[in-house]
């Protein structure tokens, strides 16, 4: 039996056209594939899970404390920087202001008196101890006029950035205790209604994702590297760029140690949400026109790294010096040129029935476990199940 198929390496090693072909017995059927080495490019990376957040996040109370009389947005509402979100009654900071001021006017008559006495005044040492005493009553006014001021600015909450409302905990009649915060919030704050803010506005044009990797990928990790992230259910990613590393673990419920890091997503992209999961690839690593061949296609024989070479329709062992291991592919060095054939042979072994294990109704289908190609074999060569997976490397036959 010879079934044609192609193999992409999604890992971005050499791409291969494939022959399959049978053989062994009912119980443990062996099969091959023929694939052509050719060069391509390579990465190594290291793979994460991320989550999106606002690269702009603004968690935002009335510092002062007073009854609310306007609540202008409500969740989802699009604002602009310095848009009006709400207003405290303020009829007792604005009547504050104005005794202070009034109270800033006295001191500085006083000042202008005490002043206009010293200069006709017989005893210059009193007369400047009373010069200064009037001058330090005026800072003190004028410093009470100043904060009463603040006050009567802080009963109008406004937004710092433009964004979108994530979360409202206010409503006109509520009354607030002040001490707030009117200031950009830390990145990482909650966006998700879980915020303690009175009104929370996020930012929708610049994004972060937020990632952990181990420490034995934390030291390949450095800022400025390029990354990629695709979110659940994405069809194709949008990069970015390693913003920063922590070096300061967490550990999970598991009981394995892993660090911070933060992606910076670069352009605009209109359809990343707060919170949102996905996958993250930070490339390490990236390499162009490198010869490489199925890391599956590689043995060892009497101390040497050996391939099976299809020669003029003949199998050929020859030694190989092999690089850099890419995971569903590894680097040749010597031994292979672009254009050269070899062969992946493996077993698929059955189950009691004689059906191969995975195999339905439909279509038989591979089960490897994780060893063909750096992962599991699962592909649907033989009938229905069409294209499946195999690791990172892809069986492109049929539907699937």
């Amino acid at each position: 039996m010879v079934l044609a198929l192609v193999i992409g390496l999604a890992a971005g090693g050499s791409a291969a056209a494939v022959t399959l072909t049978g053989g062994g017995d009912a119980v443990n059927p062996v099969r091959s594939f023929v694939a052509t080495v050719s060069a391509g490019p390579v990465e190594q990376s290291v793979n994460a899970t991320g989550t999106v957040e606002p690269a702009d996040l603004a968690d935002l109370s009335f510092p002062v404390s007073g009854s609310v009389t306007e609540v202008r947005v409500s969740v989802g509402q699009t604002v602009t920087k310095g848009q009006i979100l709400a207003r405290l009654d303020s009829t007792a900071p604005a009547r504050a202001v104005d005794m202070a001021k009034a109270a800033r006017d006295s001191a500085a008559a006083q000042l202008d008196s005490a002043e206009t006495a010293a200069a006709a005044a017989n005893a210059p040492d009193t007369a400047a101890a009373t010069v200064e005493s009037a001058r330090a009553a005026l800072a003190a006014a004028a410093d009470k006029l100043t904060s009463a001021r603040n006050d009567l600015a802080s009963t109008v909450l406004t937004s710092p950035i433009a964004g979108t409302v994530a979360t409202v905990n206010l409503a006109v009649g509520d009354r607030v205790g002040g001490g707030g915060s009117t200031g950009a919030a830390a990145r990482g704050s909650s966006s998700s209604g879980g915020s303690t803010a009175q009104i929370e506005v996020v930012g929708t044009k610049n994004w972060t994702v937020s990632a952990a990797v181990s420490g034995t990928d934390l030291n390949s990790v450095t800022k400025g590297l390029q990354a990629r992230f695709t979110a659940t259910g994405a069809s194709s990613p949008v990069f970015g760029l390693v913003d920063s590393v922590g070096v300061v673990a967490s550990t999970s419920s598991g009981g394995s140690a892993t660090f911070p890091v933060t992606i910076k997503i670069t352009g605009t992209p209109p359809d990343l949400h707060p919170g949102e999961t996905g996958t993250v690839v930070i490339v390490v690593k990236s390499l162009q026109n490198v010869l490489t061949v199925p890391t599956a296609a590689l043995r060892q024989e009497n101390g040497q790294t050996v391939v099976t070479k299809v020669v003029g329709g003949r199998d050929v062992t020859a030694p190989v010096v092999v690089g850099t291991s890419y995971g569903a592919s590894t680097e040749v060095t010597s031994g292979l040129s672009d254009g050269d054939q070899v062969r992946i042979t493996f077993s698929a072994p059955t189950n009691r029935s004689g059906t191969q294990r995975g195999g339905n109704q439909n279509g038989l289908r591979g089960d490897f476990g994780g060893g063909f190609f750096g992962g599991g074999f699962g592909c649907g060569v033989f009938g229905g199940q069409g294209g499946a997976r195999i690791g990172a490397v892809h069986c492109l036959y049929g539907g699937g």
